[in-house]
């Protein structure tokens, strides 16, 4: 409104005035406008280092023709892409729209004036202050609008730019693409902004720079609405200031090119530098760990320095018609590693100010004794960096287990199908189970390439005669070497609703088997719709996606609900988006879900995408990103143990057992940092997420001594006797009556789990406030025999209510012998009575503690209550307390200057009146 109300200034002049003061007032909305112009402008990026190559704005430098549709862009055309979308340039604000015609209609008479005074002659209100965008409008459908291609040249690194917003979007979303393409139009790389959908204002997004692919020679811009499961019939979507920026290429490598190092094998990194114009005086090398932790740096002073002087070379003519070619390449040596996951950055100095930075990652591999069982890769999308020659020992390093791999080439692409035979081959040898993967037809090549515009399989494979002769050589051949076969990609649900889906299936089965011995059959299958009730054995196994990962309770709940009907149900298991999560939660949630697979005995469990850079498994180029690591160690560790349950721990560390009779593992971590003693074996080893491994130090009793955090740690080479001992040491009651001096009697029943006759005893270490017989209870077991043991205990008048955590100390001849505890809560005090003590300070100072007495029971309870001090120098208060059944009533004791007790525990004790039973509650002063 401030816009139009100036405009509106300038076209009508003072009363009174009759030739000067009406030139003044227009040249006065001239130098307004002027300003005003300035404003979107500003408003189109932020004011950068980088340089434009190319900005789209979509004013009307962009549509010279006058038509409402930018110059050179064309739109994607077909069944999904109905041409009755309205997609037009338009402005931002019609009213200010207007009033700029106005003001251009009204300014006519006095433009030969304003050009003697400068001012261009094409010089419009309309073009030069309202700001424009492409609108798309929805009406069912998508669009796919593209710009015309950009070179590229290889010696920059390119910076992508936009501006989204989107009205009333339900079911589609918008974003924008930017693909690097080859000569021959093939997408070599992609890079895209996030999806936006529902009410989104003007957002602009601005996507990491990167280098152009080796065989790069133009970008493309692709504006994309797309539809979900619906498509949206009302609503819009916007784009503006597309832009493409070019910066001074800075590329770090390690002399490994995927970034994998076994311990002590030498590393080293190299900085790669090229197109940069301003002078740069030295290089720093920074070496990090998986936290950001400093290891180490290196510089590399370039001042009057010979390679200094060959980066920047001789100053370019100023005829000159292209970019310097001059480039320089330093590198690091750097220090010897250990196992872990690192990142290597590289800083530009011009003077003492830092320019540009850059980052290669890379992973130094402790050989870890394991096998990786049902944790595998997804590949396949199109261009993915590592050859079929190179994958088998690849994938080997980094312990993957199962493989899908798209397998349907072009029947003359002879060559191909044995690279293809050849890696299916090699990766039978290496022990890793691979998956043929019949994704997209070899004639759908940009499909391949670019994962959005993936055709649904279902209707391709209609009929048998377009596919079969296709496939015929290629089955031929790979028909020995994997039995496996998924029909359609991640996430490629065309199947879903289809009409007689079973006989369909088991048609395309048979018709793939014609080739060779039999084959099993996946499909991949949505979690959130019902599994197919038609299912006759067409298919052997569905493979289930969801759209955002579960979390650990939710895939645990969802895999206790799955039906045991004779399909096996494979699953994708992605880490959480890198975008959006911390480190630490992304691999304590990947731990867990990892370990509910293998309790859950999953077959198979895939990462969609592990190229994918939001995932963080790898980077684009498959050097290793900062979850890699934690995969790997997770997945070799225990991915070939089954799941036996989790111990009572000394200060209660969260963990889980897992083992295969031979071999024990254990995965333990905490909320917080604590220190665990507890005997697990001989020659124990703890080892990180990051692969680092360690002895653990024992203390004089011959208990380990290991440090918990709150990432998951991996205990090896426990006793697995010892583990499966524990766990079967069944105590009852878990509850004893708070009824002082009264015997009450534990039984524990154990099970031999150790390989021969066992002898041995034990002994009850319970709190100070319980009673226990000295004697040690015997224990004599044979081979996998159970027996029980009984041990009396009473509770004193000053045990505590509420939940304790006793121990019992074992002396145990097997093989040899063992000394080892095992730890039990018990939960003392009535079940029918729940008393909840808390504590405040009013502004006086008085301390106020509120019992809260709560009847759990279908009867009257009534008690005596007494609140005594720690020192009971202070004379206790008492309190009567009653309370109807299922019910609840609360009492306050007040004591003045209350702060004189902080750091104090106070009792609080409830006498039932119609029994003999005390209950008694510590209650610690605190703030």
């Amino acid at each position: 409104m401030k816009r139009k109300s100036l405009t509106n200034a300038s076209i009508a002049a003072p009363r009174g005035c009759r030739f000067v003061p009406p030139a003044a007032v227009r040249l006065l909305a001239i130098f307004a406008a002027t300003i005003l112009i300035a404003s979107p402008a500003a408003a189109k990026g932020a004011i950068s280092t980088a340089k434009t190559v190319t900005q789209w704005s979509f004013n009307q430098s962009d549509d010279i023709n006058y038509d409402n549709w930018p110059d050179n862009w064309r739109r994607r055309q077909g069944p999904q892409y109905p041409a009755y979308l309205s997609i037009e340039i338009v402005p931002k604000s019609t009213e200010l729209m207007e009033a700029a015609i106005r003001a251009d209609h009204q300014f006519g008479p006095y433009r030969k004036l304003a050009e003697r005074m400068g001012m261009p002659r094409d010089w419009l209100f309309a073009e030069r202050l309202v700001d424009r965008y492409l609108r798309v409008q929805l009406n069912g459908g998508a669009a796919v609008v593209q710009s015309p291609p950009v070179k590229v040249e290889s010696i920059y690194s390119y910076r992508f730019v936009g501006s989204i917003s989107t009205k009333g979007l339900k079911h589609d979303s918008a974003w924008i693409e930017f693909l690097f393409i080859d000569a021959e139009g093939k997408v070599v790389g992609a890079h895209s902004t996030p999806k936006f959908s529902g009410d989104t204002d003007w957002t602009q997004v601005a996507l990491p720079a990167v280098p152009p692919p080796h065989d790069a020679a133009n970008i493309i811009a692709r504006l994309n609405v797309q539809p979900g499961r619906e498509a949206d019939i009302y609503g819009e979507a916007g784009f503006d200031n597309i832009r493409i920026e070019s910066l001074p290429q800075l590329q770090v490598t390690t002399d490994q090119p995927r970034g994998l190092y076994a311990v002590g094998q030498p590393a080293m990194a190299s900085c790669h530098v090229s197109g940069l114009a301003e002078p740069v005086t030295r290089l720093r090398f920074r070496l990090q760990g998986p936290m950001g932790e400093r290891i180490a740096e290196h510089e590399a002073a370039l001042e009057n320095d010979a390679t200094a002087r060959r980066l920047h070379g001789p100053q370019p003519q100023s005829n000159a018609s292209g970019p310097s070619q001059q480039s320089l390449t330093t590198s690091w040596q750097l220090p010897s590693l250990g196992p872990g996951f690192y990142r290597v950055h590289v800083d530009l100095f011009a003077n003492e100010t830092q320019t540009h930075t850059a980052t290669a990652t890379l992973a130094v591999l402790e050989k870890l004794s394991g096998q990786s069982g049902p944790f595998g890769w997804t590949l396949g999308s199109g261009h993915d960096p590592i050859s079929r020659r190179e994958l088998p020992q690849w994938l080997q390093q980094c312990g993957v287990g199962w493989v899908k791999y798209p397998c349907w080439l072009d029947q003359s692409d002879t060559q191909g199908a044995d690279d293809l035979a050849w890696m299916m081959e090699r990766l039978q040898e290496r022990g890793i189970n691979s998956v043929g993967m019949l994704d997209q037809p070899p004639h759908e090549t940009r499909t391949h390439n670019d994962p959005r515009a993936r055709k649904p399989l279902a209707p391709l494979l209609r009929n048998p005669t377009d596919w079969q002769p296709q496939l015929e050589a290629l089955l031929t051949r790979l028909s020995m070497r994997t039995t496996w076969w998924q029909i359609g990609g991640e996430g490629d649900h065309s199947f879903l609703r289809h009409p007689n889906l079973a006989d369909t299936i088991d048609e395309i089965r048979r018709e793939l088997q014609g080739f060779g011995q039999p084959i099993r059959v996946a499909l991949p299958w949505p979690w959130l719709d019902p599994l197919p009730t038609d299912y006759t054995g067409g298919w052997k196994a569905v493979c289930m996606t969801e759209p955002e990962p579960y979390t650990t309770a939710e895939l645990d709940a969802n895999l206790d609900a799955m039906p045991s009907d004779g399909l096996e149900k494979w699953i994708t298991l992605d880490p959480l988006n890198v975008d959006r999560y911390l480190l630490e939660d992304r691999i304590r949630d990947l731990v867990g879900r990892m370990l509910t697979v293998r309790r859950h005995n999953v077959p198979i469990a895939f990462v969609s995408n592990p190229f994918n850079s939001e995932l963080g498994i790898l980077n684009p180029d498959a050097t290793p990103g900062e979850m890699l690591l934690p995969w790997r160690t997770t997945a070799t560790l225990i991915g070939g143990l089954q799941y036996e349950g989790a111990l009572q721990m000394p200060n209660r560390s969260q963990n889980v057992v897992m083992s295969d009779g031979q071999r024990a593992v254990m995965v333990v971590w905490n909320t917080e940092p604590t220190e665990e003693r507890i005997y697990l074996g001989d020659n124990v080893q703890q080892i990180d997420v990051w692969g680092r491994g360690e002895e653990v130090p024992t203390d004089a009793e011959g208990r380990q001594i290991i440090q918990v955090g709150t990432l998951p740690t991996f205990l090896i080479a426990i006793n697995p006797a010892i583990a499966e001992f524990r766990l079967a040491a069944d105590l009852h009651p878990t509850r004893l009556e708070s009824l002082p001096g009264r015997r009450q009697t534990l039984h524990m029943r154990l099970k031999n789990t150790f390989e021969s006759t066992i002898t041995g005893r034990f002994t009850l270490q319970p709190p100070i406030t319980w009673e226990t017989q000295q004697q040690p209870t015997t224990v004599n077991l044979g081979e996998s025999a159970t027996a029980d043991a009984t041990v009396d205990v009473a509770l004193r008048s000053n045990a505590a209510i509420g939940r304790e955590r006793v121990r019992f100390d074992f002396l145990v001849d097997a093989e040899k012998r063992h000394r080892f505890s095992i730890w039990r809560d018990l939960d003392v005090g009535p079940e029918d009575i729940q008393i909840d003590p808390s504590i405040r300070f009013d502004p006086s100072g008085s301390l106020i503690v509120t019992v809260n007495l709560i009847n759990l029971s279908d009867r009257q309870q009534d008690y005596n209550c007494y609140m005594l001090t720690q020192s009971q120098t202070r004379r206790h208060q008492r309190n009567q307390l009653s309370v109807g059944p299922q019910q609840q009533v609360a009492k306050d004791f007040v004591w003045a200057n209350g702060k004189e007790l902080l750091g104090t525990t106070m009792t609080l004790q409830a006498q039932d009146r119609n029994s003999k039973r005390v209950l008694i509650y510590p209650i610690p002063i605190e703030h």
